[in-house]
């Protein structure tokens, strides 16, 4: 909500009375966008990896007896994830909002309304705490499972259960999913009312809150 209301600063300054934007410095607004996003997407899937490893008895960092882990590659490899991932994601989110933005204007200029409502439809794209919320749950559990698989491929894990959070929000894809198992590196498969979903790792969707845990012979 922080960037989002820096670069509503940016939008608003530009704005014209007539509805147009001038040249928006859309550098400045991406890299807004990403100060905020990259160090969160870093600490989730550095706590996907330490979940990973507590998954297997192992204690994140330390050496263990009988699995060799180079845990200097799984924190690179993490953050270069993260980095990557960022950039991906804010191109998605910025095409969002231009789009949210010629909507508004687009729809300001057909309702005949005076400015005031304009900075109004505009405001209202930015101060939106249901999207953001939205975003975070959505790729943090993204996140979490990257870190997860990570882990698990460099201890040989051989394949991850599916796990919803078992209330009434939980929805039939993920409904359908829980406690399946899948080989690591292979994508889950789900029919639900005679459609097949192949989902590679969570998030199903939107919002989706579900996590993977390691199958291991005991």
């Amino acid at each position: 909500m922080r960037a989002w209301r820096a670069q509503l600063r940016l939008i608003l300054e530009g704005l014209a009375p007539d509805g147009t934007l001038p040249d928006i410095d859309w550098d400045a607004f991406v890299q807004i966008q990403r100060e905020a996003l990259e160090p969160y997407l870093a600490n989730e899937i550095a706590r996907g990896v330490t979940a990973g490893a507590q998954s297997l008895g192992l204690a994140p960092g330390k050496a263990a007896a009988t699995v060799k882990i180079d845990w200097n590659q799984i924190n690179q490899s993490a953050v270069l994830w993260a980095s990557s991932y960022t950039y991906e994601l804010i191109k998605d989110i910025t095409a969002t909002t231009r789009d949210k933005l010629s909507t508004a204007i687009s729809d300001w200029l057909n309702a005949g309304e005076a400015f005031p409502d304009l900075r109004r439809r505009v405001e209202e794209i930015f101060e939106d705490p249901a999207r953001a919320e939205l975003i975070a749950v959505t790729e943090s559990t993204r996140a979490v499972a990257e870190g997860n698989t990570q882990l698990w491929q460099a201890a040989n894990v051989k394949a991850r259960t599916w796990e919803t959070a078992v209330d009434e929000l939980v929805c039939p894809i993920c409904g359908g999913l829980n406690l399946n198992s899948a080989p690591l590196g292979q994508s889950f498969t789900v029919k639900v009312s005679g459609k097949t979903y192949t989902i590679p790792n969570p998030p199903a969707h939107p919002g989706c809150r579900c996590a993977v845990k390691p199958k291991v012979s005991r």
